[in-house]
């Protein structure tokens, strides 16, 4: 699954498996995503490993929103990858955008030949008071 050309199709199906992973409530399928000691960062706060990914995950049920991101992958060296992201979320309720921002990641492809998260930051730009209340409780220190 390494031939020369795949290394873009699988960080995008990456990107899209995180989306899917958080949309759908699947903590399991998240920390799929991430290598073993992969960081996940939310402003100043970071967590790192699957024990603390582990946490975040499954601190979010019943998350009432859909990820839509854009990606731009700037480079693939060997198995290290860096991309990032715009993204903006949809409440499921009403329709109305609860946040945006962007994500900027350093990737890393396992032994296993598949490419996972080394260093997600996450970066809001606009969040809805509703939506920055909920993203606070789950990150806060």
């Amino acid at each position: 699954m390494n031939e020369p050309g795949n290394d873009s199709f699988q960080i995008q199906s990456l990107y899209s498996k995180y989306c899917f992973a958080l949309d759908g409530n699947n903590p399991e399928l998240l920390i799929e995503c991430f290598g073993p000691d992969g960081v996940f960062q939310v402003a100043e706060r970071q967590f790192q490993g699957v024990e603390q990914l582990s946490m975040v995950a499954r601190s979010g049920d019943n998350r009432p929103r859909h990820h839509y991101a854009n990606l731009w992958i700037k480079s693939i060296q060997g198995d290290q990858a860096q991309a990032s992201a715009y993204f903006f979320l949809v409440n499921l309720a009403d329709g109305a955008i609860c946040g945006y921002g962007h994500y900027d990641d350093d990737m890393v492809r396992g032994a296993d030949g598949q490419w996972r998260f080394q260093h997600r930051r996450v970066t809001f730009l606009w969040q809805s008071e509703a939506y920055k209340a909920r993203t606070t409780s789950i990150t806060k220190k």
